[in-house]
């Protein structure tokens, strides 16, 4: 039970990073990759759909870590 309820406020943690996305900063960027990070070791855990949840948190860090996405994050916000 603990273990389920680790999991769904997890994925609410990366809901919420992809929702702050539009007027992120820098911050939002390094949190999703650090979420991203941690979706790799719980990805080979789970068992149901685990290769998409793997690959999905590598193509995460790989587009993050980009040098748009960096200038993207620290653009001007209203």
């Amino acid at each position: 039970m603990l273990v389920g309820i680790g999991l769904i406020l997890f994925a609410a943690w990366g809901i919420l990073l992809a929702a702050g996305f539009p007027k992120g900063g820098p911050r939002t960027r390094v949190a999703a990759i650090v979420w991203a990070s941690v979706a790799i070791p719980l990805s080979l855990v789970a068992y149901i759909l685990w290769m998409f949840a793997l690959a999905s948190a590598v193509i995460i860090i790989v587009f993050l870590a980009l040098n748009e996405c960096a200038e993207w994050f620290r653009r001007p916000r209203e």
